[in-house]
Parts: C-alpha cells; sequence; structure tokens
C-alpha cells in the first residue's frame, strides 16, 4: 500500500463493455470479472479510509505528502474500475432486454441485478467515507484557526473554506498573532487540509452522480422488465388457451369421426332393408 507506484490488479481490459449477446458460460465469465472489479473496489476503499486516518494524525510533511499521492492514485484507480462496471453492467442489461423470455434471461436478469445491487452498496460505501473524512478534515482545519486565532469566529471559519486555497484568513491570522510559529505551521496544514477537502468534495460529486446515473438505469430498465413479465404471461396464457382450443377441436373431431359412423352404419342398414324388402317381393313373382 506504501508503495508510490501504486498500480491495480484488476485488468480492466478483461470486462467487456461492448453490447453483443454473449453465450451463458460467456456471461457468467463476465458476472465473475464484475465481481472481481468490485472486490478491488472494495478493498481499495478500505485502503483509502485507512490513508485518510494516516493523514489526520501525520505532522510530518515529507510523509504528508506522500499520503496525499497514494491517495489520489487509490482513488483514480476506483474511479476508473467503477466506470469500467458502470459500462459493464449497462451492457449486460441491454442484453438481457433483447432476449426471449425463458429460464435462461431469468438466470441472467437474477446475476446481472446482484452485482448490480452489490456495485451500488459500494458506491454508497464510499460515499461515507469520503463524507465522514470531510468532516473530520473541517475539524482539524478548525482547529488550526484557532491556534492562529483564538478570536477566530465561525464567519473566519467559513470565509476560509470557501477561499480558493484556504489561506487569506490565515494569513491575516498570522500578521495579527504573536504565535507566529504556531501560526506559520497552522497556515501550512489548513492549505494542505482545504485542498484535501476540495479532492473529497470532487469525489463525494462524482460518486454522487454515478450512484444516480445506476439508479436511473434500475427506473429506465422498470418497463422493460415489466415487458418481459408481459410477455412470459402471455406466452403462458397463449399456452393455455392454445390447449384448450386443441382439446376441444380434438374432442369436436372425435364426436364428428363418431357421428360418421353412425350415418354410415344407418346407411348400411337402410342398404340391407331395401335390398331385402326387394328380394321378398321379386322371388315370388318368379314363381
Amino acid at each position: 500500500m506504501d508503495k508510490e507506484g501504486y498500480k491495480s490488479n484488476l485488468n480492466s481490459t478483461t470486462i467487456n463493455p461492448v453490447v453483443t449477446e454473449l453465450s451463458m458460460s460467456d456471461f457468467f465469465e463476465e458476472i465473475d470479472h464484475i465481481r472481481d472489479a468490485i472486490r478491488q473496489i472494495e478493498d481499495n476503499i478500505g485502503r483509502i479510509e485507512t490513508l485518510h486516518q494516516r493523514s489526520l494524525q501525520e505532522i510530518v510533511e515529507s510523509e504528508t505528502e506522500s499520503i496525499t499521492r497514494q491517495l489520489e492514485a487509490y482513488t483514480a484507480d476506483t474511479r476508473r474500475i467503477q466506470t469500467t462496471v458502470q459500462l459493464a453492467i449497462r451492457s449486460l442489461e441491454q442484453q438481457n432486454i433483447q432476449l426471449p423470455p425463458d429460464n435462461d434471461a431469468a438466470t441472467r436478469k437474477t446475476q446481472t441485478e446482484a452485482v448490480k445491487k452489490k456495485f451500488m452498496d459500494q458506491i454508497r460505501h464510499f460515499l461515507q467515507v469520503e463524507k465522514t473524512y470531510r468532516a473530520q478534515y473541517e475539524q482539524r482545519m478548525r482547529r488550526q484557526l484557532e491556534i492562529a486565532n483564538p478570536r477566530a469566529t465561525e464567519e473566519d471559519f467559513q470565509s476560509a473554506m470557501n477561499e480558493e486555497n484556504g489561506g487569506q484568513v490565515f494569513a491575516q491570522a498570522l500578521l495579527r498573532s504573536n504565535r507566529s510559529g504556531e501560526a506559520r505551521s497552522a497556515l501550512r496544514e489548513v492549505q494542505e487540509r482545504h485542498a484535501d477537502i476540495k479532492k473529497i468534495e470532487k469525489t463525494i460529486t462524482e460518486l454522487a452522480q454515478l450512484f444516480q446515473d445506476m439508479a436511473t438505469m434500475v427506473q429506465e430498465q422498470d418497463p422493460v422488465v415489466d415487458k418481459i413479465v408481459t410477455d412470459a404471461v402471455n406466452v403462458r396464457t397463449n399456452m393455455g388457451e392454445g390447449t384448450q382450443h386443441m382439446d376441444k377441436a380434438i374432442k369436436s373431431a372425435k364426436a364428428a369421426r363418431r357421428k360418421k359412423w353412425i350415418c354410415l352404419g344407418i346407411t348400411i342398414l337402410i342398404i340391407v332393408i331395401i335390398v331385402a324388402v326387394l328380394c321378398g317381393v321379386l322371388i315370388p313373382l318368379r314363381k
């Protein structure tokens, strides 16, 4: 974790974000890749959280700079993996829409929904981590302001937070302070914390947008899912109706054949009677 040249263990090219229909074996392989990516995200979030903790405790400038670089590397890597996973899940959902309603389609939908839920849980977790440490960084800034200027007000703190580099308020406090050594150290730290907070706010904004995009994907799929369910019901209904019609047709055919044989039997009986009558009339005449 402490290495400067950090690289992700995940090869994002193993995930296929292109909308092409996959066989079931390829589909499950894709699901496995997505799960691996989500586990990598989870691992990265844990490392980011640890680095935030160290950053709040560290007072040596060189160590602080090293921690900042590692935080930037892990955050960038996590966002890259999240983008890849988002595209992969979107691709699977688009494929699922095009499939006929059968057992394979139901399996694909269940598996896709499972990894999507896990992914959204990780986004929510990352958001919570960043919000928690943003609040702690702000508390640290507030303490540094009080060191530089014990009479600083809430307005002074908000001004420091809103400034581009967060240093103007502290520079003024430094000029007024008779504790210049502490104030200078506080000024340096508040500038670092201010930069950290801005980075965290950027990450929070991106994560919130990603979560909203994933939620929108869910909402967009609802009508499609409803249609798939409706089609499946219609198929079952039509099959049931078809079976009923077939049963009726079979019964009608049997009845028709039975009537046909009855008619044939009656016809033969009539012919026999006619022949018998004719024979009874003609034979006496010949005598």
